[in-house]
């Protein structure tokens, strides 16, 4: 597999990820609100395929990470590495340890059985995901505030993406439902 055909798989993967990850953005603070209202039984069932899906986004996640790793070591492809070392050490070191924590590490709390079922946690985690998102991209604005550049919302491109959670939303939550009545 050549790096040009390894890169469009991975972006395809990556751009899904992210659709998931911003459609629990949005979603997880919302069953938060109801569920404070209406009672943790009422949003059960939304409320654990939210958490599956945050735990497959994240392995999914370090999958990709491990591939991109693996692929660049493989082909022996020292410019990705040195520019990756380059990067984490240069000032916008944050633009690559932030997404890490988010979609990396903070997820993995999850996976912890006392912490799983708390909803606080999951609304943090939110929370944090959406703080710092909004931070890199002030920063983003704050470096590129020149001439000629201009940082604009791409509202098509995050319709799409929240349209995709949905479909995958569903989906899961049909599969989901389905299993649970089998047993």
């Amino acid at each position: 597999m050549n790096a040009a055909t390894f890169t469009k798989i991975t972006r395809s993967i990556i751009y899904v990820d992210d659709a998931v990850y911003l459609g629990l953005m949005c979603l997880i603070p919302i069953l938060f609100i109801i569920t404070l209202i209406k009672g943790k039984e009422a949003l059960s069932d939304f409320t654990e395929v939210s958490l599956r899906l945050v735990r497959l986004a994240c392995l999914v996640f370090f999958a990709i990470v491990i591939a991109n790793i693996s692929f660049a070591r493989w082909n022996n492809n020292e410019s990705e590495r040195d520019f990756i070392i380059a990067f984490i050490n240069g000032p916008h070191w944050y633009q690559i340890v932030i997404p890490f924590v988010n979609y990396g590490i903070l997820p993995l709390l999850l996976f912890i059985p006392a912490l799983k079922r708390n909803l606080y946690v999951g609304l943090g985690i939110a929370l944090f995901w959406i703080i710092s998102i909004q931070w890199l991209n002030y920063q983003a604005n704050i470096f590129n505030n020149h001439p000629g550049f201009e940082q604009n919302l791409n509202w098509a491109e995050y319709g799409t993406k929240i349209s995709l959670f949905l479909g995958i939303y569903v989906l899961y939550l049909v599969i989901y439902l389905n299993r649970k009545q089998r047993t």
